[in-house]
């Protein structure tokens, strides 16, 4: 009978080892699952990013190239329109004088008679201290 009691104690004992055990294995097995889907998402996402480092990578050499054509491109425009610029003058000139030539023309009698212009007439009468 002792043998008996023994022999349930340490079957007893060992059901519930392996009980431990199996359930010890579970927690592994389920810990290794999340960490190997925690891998696999941290390969993903380093593969994103270095596809996304090659793309920025090819748009910065892409831009370094354009950038000395642009600079170029806008010195040119800058001496374009330094040399507008006096052109501009000389057609506001132009167009002043025009103004000037018909007003002019606008105090000339047909009968052969000629109108004078004064121009600024109540600032040359105060000079000279002339009253209306």
């Amino acid at each position: 009978m002792d043998t008996d009691i023994e022999q349930d104690t340490s079957t007893s004992i060992t059901t519930t080892t392996i009980e431990n055990i199996t359930k010890q294995m579970r927690e592994i097995y389920e810990t290794i699952n999340i960490l190997a889907n925690g891998i696999q998402t941290l390969n993903d996402d380093t593969q994103s990013l270095f596809n996304e480092s090659i793309r920025l990578q090819s748009s910065i050499e892409s831009l370094t190239q354009d950038f000395p054509s642009i600079k170029l491109s806008i010195l040119k425009q800058s001496s374009f329109l330094d040399g507008v610029k006096p052109n501009q003058e000389i057609l506001q000139q132009d167009v002043a004088s025009v103004k000037q030539k018909i007003d002019d023309i606008q105090y000339v009698s047909y009968d052969g008679t000629l109108t004078w212009k004064i121009t600024n007439l109540h600032e040359k009468m105060s000079k000279f201290g002339l009253k209306k």
